[in-house]
């Protein structure tokens, strides 16, 4: 519970910063003129009973008026409740949705929750968790409110109305003063013990549903995604397997919660609907013996069972506060994820990543390693400077991208110092991210898209090629699937003429490219940003004439301690 000690201060910010306490307020005067209504309405419904009773017409039509009146109060009390709870739920879920989103995507925190597999199904626990967190929360704040009031009010009534129960011990008259409240205290209590216990084994079973149901769904997700891939290697029996194992997960997982939920389902209601019939039983003596009308018996009756449904509150709404610990712990997850440092096998080894406002990009005695500590390579002095432009070449797996990705700040794994600019600082990966919407916000990422004029976007599309595009720039579309792989990597760099970095780093840019095409690619970035550094990763001997720097990574020695000398100094060659 110490999470759930966390997320509530941080929904009551979230509620005070979205300015809806002014509805709760108005809701709780609801609630409670809702409850006294109730208990009149008993009052009314106990007189029309006894006028039926005792032939009165006219008592009868007074009584019958004013309870209609009542109940046309009472629903339209109802409807504005319901629409005062939806709308503090969705004011609070966006405030809290508009505080975590920052955190999960601020910075390389997005990245190294995915690199490290930290955590299952993060985006589930924003868009589904969040939203239950703050539903349940919420309802079962409003039920516990409800439960105070209730039992109040009609323990009061049942104590006062209901009088004593009088019998006779060894002798002695005896009496109980305020039985009825105290039959149903016990009925509540045996009901929550046994609820409790019944459905003990519900949260552990809802979590596990809930990532199931997360797996299942990105698995389609997927295999949409990547629809083309999959139809190109006839994949269609592979992913029917795919989906059909995590669909049984599901199924596997749903019937052994079903169990326990139909458990207690039972149990809940059998001490619900009990105290009805009890009600009866516990007043016919005094209604057989003329000390109770049969107005009031009806009366009291419905009081009784409302007092044992408050006080039995804790039972009922058991399958809602297992709900809730789920998102709870869920969320707990993601806090401590989102907050936790990358992990390290030594704390002593780290590369630092210093942004300042200098004009040159410095590595000094770097080591890259993986996160088992598996050595790659390693530089033990580097100086990239405005208008330099450098090849990265070497075997596959020596390292390169992971160099791009340290001097990115993307990977913690080795040791050194990595000194980079604040600003103008660009990365291009092999695969590049097209979000989705418009083909400007595409274009313009991560700029927002009116960062760039239409004319402007129009041209960079033309300069590199894609002049079929130019015409539909506003449109909305999955872009990552309208666009070949060439198409797409020509779209980044139009995105780099737009955004014009003084420092540009290209990652196998140009792979899914014809050498004509890749030559005019970079002769565009040549003449039009003469001064940008530029670091290009590729194996195309092709891409030589474009460097003046050449630097060839090769592989480390096994890792060593602390004070072992670096991996050899990589060979550079000045054209």
């Amino acid at each position: 519970m110490n999470m759930a000690a966390r997320l509530l201060p941080s929904l009551l910010r979230a509620l005070v910063r979205s300015s809806v306490m002014a509805k709760i307020l108005v809701w709780a005067v609801s609630i409670a003129t809702e409850i006294w209504l109730s208990v009149t309405a008993l009052g009314y419904t106990g007189a029309l009973i006894d006028a039926l009773a005792g032939h009165d017409g006219a008592r009868f039509q007074h009584t019958l008026w004013k309870l209609l009146l009542v109940a046309l109060v009472h629903a339209l009390l109802i409807a504005a409740n319901l629409y005062l709870n939806d709308r503090v739920a969705m004011e609070a879920r966006s405030s809290l949705v508009d505080g975590w989103l920052p955190r999960w995507l601020d910075g390389e925190v997005l990245y190294r929750i995915e690199r490290e597999h930290a955590l299952d199904n993060p985006d589930q626990r924003i868009a589904e968790d969040l939203k239950l967190f703050v539903d349940k929360t919420l309802a079962l704040g409003s039920g516990f409110y409800v439960m105070l009031l209730g039992v109040g009010t009609y323990a009061t009534l049942l104590w006062e109305q209901g009088g004593a129960f009088g019998f006779t011990l060894g002798g002695r008259a005896l009496a109980i003063p305020g039985y009825l409240f105290w039959m149903a205290l016990v009925f509540a209590c045996v009901g929550t013990v046994l609820s409790r216990w019944i459905g003990k084994p519900l949260v552990n079973l809802t979590m596990r549903q809930q990532r199931v149901e997360a797996d299942f769904r990105f698995g389609l997700i997927q295999a949409r995604e990547h629809a083309e891939q999959v139809a190109l290697w006839r994949g269609g029996e592979a992913e029917y397997e795919r989906a059909t194992g995590r669909f049984e997960q599901i199924r596997r997982n749903w019937w052994r919660l079903a169990f326990f939920q139909v458990r207690l389902q039972v149990a809940t209601l059998g001490f619900t609907m009990l105290p009805m019939y009890c009600g009866y039983l516990l007043m016919a003596p005094k209604v057989l013996d003329g000390a109770m009308t049969v107005g009031a018996m009806t009366m009291l009756s419905a009081a009784f069972g409302s007092t044992v449904t408050r006080l039995n509150w804790p039972s009922m709404v058991w399958g809602e506060v297992v709900q809730w610990m789920a998102a709870v712990k869920r969320l707990g997850e993601m806090d401590g994820a989102i907050a936790e440092p990358a992990s390290r096998a030594d704390p002593r080894a780290e590369i630092r990543v210093l942004r300042s406002g200098a004009a040159a990009v410095t590595v000094q005695r770097l080591a890259l390693c993986l996160p088992d500590g598996t050595a790659l390579t390693g530089i033990a002095e580097l100086q990239l400077r405005p208008g330099e432009r450098w090849l990265l070449r070497g075997p596959s797996g020596v390292g390169k991208s992971t160099l791009l990705r340290a001097l990115a700040g993307l990977w913690p794994h080795g040791r050194g110092t990595i000194g980079m600019p604040a600003q103008g600082v660009m990365f291009v990966p092999q695969k590049d991210y097209l979000p989705w919407g418009t083909l400007k916000a595409a274009l313009a990422y991560p700029q927002r898209p009116e960062a760039y004029g239409d004319e402007a976007c129009r041209q960079a599309l033309i300069d590199v090629r894609l002049p079929q595009w130019v015409d539909r720039l506003h449109e909305r579309e999955r872009w990552s699937l309208q666009l070949s792989p060439g198409e797409q990597q020509r779209l980044a760099f139009a995105r780099v003429l737009l955004a014009r970095p003084a420092f540009l780093f290209l990652d196998e840019s140009t792979s899914a490219l014809d050498l004509d095409t890749e030559r005019h690619l970079y002769q565009l970035l040549l003449k039009r940003l003469p001064l940008a550094a530029l670091v290009s990763v590729a194996h195309r001997s092709t891409l030589d004439a474009f460097h003046d720097h050449r630097l060839l990574l090769a592989s480390a020695r096994p890792a060593a301690a602390d004070d072992a000398p670096l991996p050899h100094q990589p060979w550079m060659q000045n054209a």
